[in-house]
């Protein structure tokens, strides 16, 4: 059985915590050599979707318990994902924090019986790594969305890029459209039709920032509370309310959302070949030296060209 870590969603300790570390698979592999056929279950309802999401690799939880005298912080954890751009980072990631819980996206096309659906994402085992990558490519987007905005309202930037976004009409409903990003992936933020033409660009920015983080938290995110002595209340102990999540995907888009809430800058990488979002230092404009050095081979290579 999967258990997952709890991931604390403000800098306090929560109950310890047992896991499982998880590790990545080739498909032919996963369905000739698996011997765990709750496993092989949850890979065959991925491949059953009405839409292609089979991948050449799957990430998969390793069934071995390990144990971490306190739950992980998702503070730093949108930056470190939104790096990863290799399979074997991926890899890395995954074993050191686990299957994202990643839901199954079309529910419609699986047996509504299966009492494993029913327990969540805490029961899911076996997880796409294109789905992965999308949703790496998602947390980039929205970290980039966010730090245009925030250049726009604060006057670094005299206008909004128009070309972000496209809108897709929904074949069900006549007259309605969603938002898509400008790769033509859908954020499921309905539009009216018109309001396309009628609402502010800042206005579509600010919505598909806020509603596509709302979509992966809104149903994932837990309140405790943990009680401390202390002889300066009336009472003699005050209540500290602690959020935590038992998917590592919410911990993630927590973490954008704590930034956004308390207006942090998110920086880029001053590298071209690079771009990645990176928690800057003073007087920083690199996320790491290769990247440094690499950006002043281009600048030469572009003074000797002119």
């Amino acid at each position: 059985m999967y258990i997952p870590r709890y991931y604390v969603l403000s800098d306090v300790d929560f109950d310890e915590s047992t896991f499982n570390h998880a590790y990545m698979v080739k498909t032919e592999k996963l369905l000739s050599d698996f011997s765990d056929e709750d496993s092989k279950r949850h890979f065959s309802y991925w491949d059953r979707l009405e839409y292609d999401v089979c991948s050449e690799y799957y990430i998969v939880d390793s069934g071995k318990k390990s144990f971490k005298s306190k739950a992980f912080s998702c503070k730093g954890l949108a930056e470190r994902f939104s790096r990863l751009k290799y399979l074997h980072q991926i890899e890395e990631f995954a074993h050191e924090y686990g299957l994202l819980g990643i839901p199954y996206p079309e529910l419609d096309s699986l047996d509504p019986k299966d009492s494993t659906i029913n327990l969540g994402i805490s029961g899911f085992k076996v997880e796409p790594s294109n789905l992965w990558l999308d949703e790496i490519e998602n947390i980039k987007k929205l970290m980039k969305l966010y730090s245009i905005l925030k250049k726009y309202r604060s006057g670094f930037l005299n206008e909004l890029d128009e070309t972000l976004f496209d809108y897709k009409e929904n074949k069900r409903f006549e007259g309605h459209y969603s938002i898509t990003w400008y790769d033509g992936v859908d954020t499921y933020v309905p539009i009216q039709y018109e309001d396309i033409e009628n609402a502010s660009l800042e206005t579509i920015y600010r919505e598909v920032l806020v509603s596509s983080i709302e979509q992966k938290i809104a149903k994932s995110v837990y309140l405790s509370s943990k009680f401390i002595d202390s002889p300066k209340t009336p009472i003699g102990f005050y209540a500290l309310e602690i959020r935590y999540s038992q998917s590592l995907l919410t911990a993630i888009y927590y973490d954008l959302w704590s930034k956004i809430k308390q207006n942090e800058d998110i920086d880029f990488c001053a590298n071209p070949n690079c771009n990645l979002p990176y928690e800057k230092k003073p007087r920083q404009e690199y996320c790491q030296n290769s990247c440094k050095q690499e950006a002043y081979r281009i600048r030469k290579n572009a003074e000797r060209n002119l």
